[in-house]
């Protein structure tokens, strides 16, 4: 044990710091990842750079105490980039977003303009945060809700759109590279009334769609060019939509939503299908999952073939787990898997991308991970060993101190109004030292007593 020497006001007070192991436990918050007070409301999309960087959108005005209207972008340790500027930003929220190679990001929602120019729910910006003029008006009329790239660089946008750039494409659409659309994809012009919320590609090409179309309800399947597959039959679906859908290696589908059978089997708003659509009997999770209001909103197959659901739900399989949850293959609840994510109005996990290490980000609506205060955005463990030791310097510190650690060394500054009771951290900022007795400022000029405590992240 060593002793840290901090500098409160004319005073100096001497504490001791102890070492805390980095859990190997996945699910757990990465304390290395710190948002600051994150988004002020909530994330719905989040896409990677090619430096490492992220890219967020939602409904959010304010990131990290600062004007970011719907579109941030953060650095790989989740704080704020402020060299991405966006001026007024777009009008209405953005709902989906992708980063081209060149850094360039593609973004669609709600809006119609972007600083006053006329984008109608789909725009290019630079690097910088600005919009590229130089990129050509994609006419959507009306919102788009999602955007995937495929391997062959084709793009497959979801919306409430009916038209795009005045052809009829109802509520989906396949951009070629150079965004035009491709005209040889067109299932809505058979699946009239479609409101398609996820969907897969096949190996073979085929389509497999999740949703509602008056043809064939909640979920189909189209081949090459857009026509329904006569071979896919999942039956009778007793409930109001399917809204996520994932293919495993195998070729079987997990599908999840609001329904409670599928052709005659009880199934609580997740099932298994073979390949032609019927239900695999051998995947049952008991007592199904009891949802918010989306109920599951994404499906991931991860590499060992576990099942990744995230979403607006509370519970599966009897067990409180509210918005995430990862499955084995059978179908069972992997318990060593256990986030603890909260909110007071109820925890929607939209978005949970794997990242190449293993771990993986989270974005939504919560307001809490474990005893950390952390807002709609967070990084958890993954399965991976624990990386280091990490020093918490546990003292009640005010604001304006003196922080006399190890120059060079990266800090976690925490924030918390009570230390007699069970209390919260909230994260300011990372700090490397630069200099020792460097001066610690809150800049949120906190107007009641607060206590600060340092964290020494790993190198």
């Amino acid at each position: 044990m060593k002793t840290i020497r901090l500098a409160l006001g004319p005073f100096l007070a001497f504490i001791s710091t102890f070492p805390i192991l980095s859990s190997a436990q996945p699910g757990l918050l990465d304390i290395t990842f710190n948002p600051g007070t994150g988004a002020d409301a909530e994330i719905w999309a989040v896409a990677d750079a090619p430096d490492g960087k992220l890219v967020v959108a939602g409904g959010f005005t304010v990131f990290n105490g600062v004007q970011m209207k719907y579109v941030a972008r953060l650095f790989a340790d989740g704080q704020r980039d402020d060299t991405f500027y966006i001026g007024a930003g777009p009008n209405l929220p953005v709902r989906a977003v992708l980063v081209e190679s060149s850094g360039k990001i593609i973004i669609a929602g709600d809006f119609t303009m972007f600083n006053s120019i006329s984008r109608p729910y789909f725009a290019r910006l630079r690097t910088d945060g600005s919009l590229d003029l130089d990129f050509r008006i994609v006419d959507f009329n009306n919102s788009v809700r999602k955007l995937e790239r495929q391997t062959d660089g084709t793009i497959i946008a979801l919306g409430t759109f009916t038209a795009v750039d005045g052809i009829s494409q109802n509520c989906i659409v396949r951009l070629d590279s150079n965004y035009q659309i491709d005209l040889s994809f067109n299932p809505a012009a058979v699946l009239t009334n479609a409101q398609i919320a996820d969907f897969v590609k096949q190996p073979d090409g085929k389509f497999i769609l999740a949703g509602n179309a008056s043809s064939r309800p909640y979920l189909s399947r189209v081949s090459l060019d857009g026509l329904p597959d006569p071979t896919f039959s999942p039956g009778f679906i007793n409930g109001s939509r399917i809204t996520a859908v994932a293919l495993q290696p195998d070729g079987k589908i997990i599908v999840a939503g609001i329904f409670d059978s599928i052709n005659g089997y009880s199934r609580i708003n997740i099932a298994r299908l073979h390949n032609d659509g019927s239900v695999d009997t051998t995947f049952v999770i008991p007592g199904g999952i009891v949802p918010n209001y989306d109920g599951v909103k994404a499906i991931k197959i991860l590499s060992n073939n576990a099942i990744l659901v995230t979403g607006d739900f509370v519970s599966i399989g009897g067990q409180y787990l509210p918005g995430i949850a990862r499955l084995h293959f059978d179908a069972s609840l992997d318990m060593t898997f256990v986030p603890r994510v909260y909110s007071w109005n109820g925890v929607r996990i939209n978005v949970c991308n794997v990242q190449a290490d293993g771990q993986y980000i989270i974005a939504g609506e919560f307001t809490r991970v474990g005893d950390t205060n952390i807002n709609r955005i967070a990084r958890l463990s993954g399965d991976g060993p624990p990386s280091t030791d990490v020093q918490l310097i546990d003292a009640q510190l005010y604001f304006g101190t003196h922080l006399n650690g190890t120059v060079s060394n990266t800090y976690r500054i925490e924030w918390t109004t009570n230390l007699n009771t069970l209390s919260l951290w909230t994260p300011l900022f990372n700090v490397m030292l630069e200099t020792n007795m460097q001066f610690i400022c809150d800049p949120q000029l906190p107007i009641d007593q607060r206590f600060y405590r340092a964290v020494q992240l790993p190198p």
